[in-house]
């Protein structure tokens, strides 16, 4: 379990050869600088972006992107469209 909450930063949507996945983007952490790193803290992991105070959209870790530590977060809907720069923060528990 972490004991801290982890906060990350929305790079953009993963793209494709010819297609945006709106529901998925990649995320970097503070903290977390190596793909193994990323891997036993981050992979499975429920995340919370942001939009708003009221509003969160929730996803899930649900793979690596490169070797510096950025993942791939898929969120149950899009997010709007100017995402760069939002935060996300990981949930502290783990359900499936």
């Amino acid at each position: 379990m972490i004991q801290t909450l982890l906060q990350g930063v929305i790079r953009g949507p993963r793209l494709g050869m010819r297609s945006i996945r709106k529901n998925q983007y990649l995320a970097r952490f503070e903290g977390v600088s190596t793909r193994e790193e990323a891997a036993r803290l981050l992979m499975g992991r429920k995340v919370a972006c942001l939009i708003s105070k009221k509003e969160k959209i929730i996803g899930r870790v649900i793979g690596l992107h490169g070797n510096n530590g950025v993942v791939r977060i898929r969120f149950r809907k899009g997010l709007p469209e100017p995402s760069n720069g939002l935060s996300v923060i990981v949930l502290p528990y783990k359900n499936s």
